[in-house]
């Protein structure tokens, strides 16, 4: 499969009419105004007053919000750091409808390269609060996507480097213990033996918490990748996502990736969280991981938001 550029068509997909949802209106920030648009964003998470819409830096087009986490802050009752801001209540969109995002980021700061054991830097959730069925991570200074369906997490693609880095347990993301290899739809859907040996594609792989059953179904999600999957570094430079997302927790999920203009990943099957809470979905982004002793201050840009179910409206 070769990689395709961001502007060639895709295929439109229909969506019912009973996944409409008139919340899900056009978004679009480029963090202009002196404070947070606050019709835009919940700063629900968002602790310490650690955000700032700066000027131009390097690399930027123009002004930015700037989140950042510093050593000694706490949340989550102690057991995190997180700074985060997510999109306006009143502008969710319905869990299933396919929406398009694209934005710009960049991380800057003393990011270990390895310690880290969750570190999330932008996540899509539904109603329910439960893990991201789709997230940008960040472990071990490794820029990195997951999708999820309840308790499996597969990691789909990512930069230059190994996420699962850990002291004395190297095969671990996270809470996350390796349960089995998934098929891809590569090349006709054989199973994951590389096709480039100079891409590391080690890393598609099934994960399930720890701490509940192993035994189960497990997934049906396909993963197809790029000739070149391999993400960008953003402690290197501004990186430019854009994601189709459609959840789906009846086989019916889709999410494409690309970065910086090149597509990397398509992701299909059941994708989401079966007891979700309620049937809406939201985007936060920020910094959110666990306190460990190595993190240093470290910071979070952001710029460029659009959000909107028709695709073209994400590039005009």
């Amino acid at each position: 499969m070769r990689a395709v550029r961001i502007l060639i068509p895709c295929a439109a997909l229909v969506i019912g009419a009973s996944l409409a949802s008139a919340a899900c209106v056009d978004v679009r920030d480029g963090f202009e105004g002196a404070e947070l648009d606050r019709s835009n964003w919940l700063p629900k998470q968002l602790h310490n007053n650690q955000l700032a819409i700066t000027g131009k830096q390097a690399g930027a087009r123009n002004a930015f919000a700037r989140l950042y986490v510093k050593p000694g802050d706490a949340a989550c009752n102690g057991r995190c750091q997180r700074n985060e801001i997510r999109i306006a209540n009143d502008k969710r969109c319905a869990f299933g409808q396919e929406v398009w995002y694209r934005f710009r980021f960049k991380i800057a700061g003393d990011a270990p390269d390895t310690g880290s054991i969750r570190w999330v830097i932008g996540q899509w959730k539904q109603e329910s609060g439960g893990s991201p069925f789709l997230a940008q991570r960040f472990d071990n200074g490794v820029f990195h996507i997951t999708v999820q369906h309840n308790d499996n997490r597969i990691l789909v693609t990512k930069a230059q480097g190994n996420p699962n880095a850990r002291r004395g347990a190297p095969d671990q993301v996270g809470f996350m213990a390796h349960r089995q290899r998934i098929l891809r739809a590569v090349w006709g859907g054989i199973e994951t033996m590389p096709i480039n040996s100079a891409v590391d594609r080690r890393p598609h792989q099934v994960f399930v918490f720890r701490d509940r059953p192993s035994e189960g179904p497990g997934t049906d999600i396909t993963v197809e990748l790029a000739e070149d999957p391999v993400l960008p570094d953003p402690r290197q430079d501004w990186v430019e996502m854009v994601y189709r997302v459609r959840g789906g927790v009846a086989g019916t999920g889709l999410i494409e990736i690309w970065a910086n203009g090149v597509f990397k990943a398509r992701v299909r099957g059941t994708i989401g969280n079966d007891g979700s809470a309620g049937p809406t979905q939201y985007f936060k982004f920020g910094l959110y991981r666990d306190i460990h002793e190595s993190f240093g201050t470290d910071h979070f840009y952001f710029d460029d938001f659009r959000r909107s179910t028709d695709r073209v409206a994400v590039f005009d």
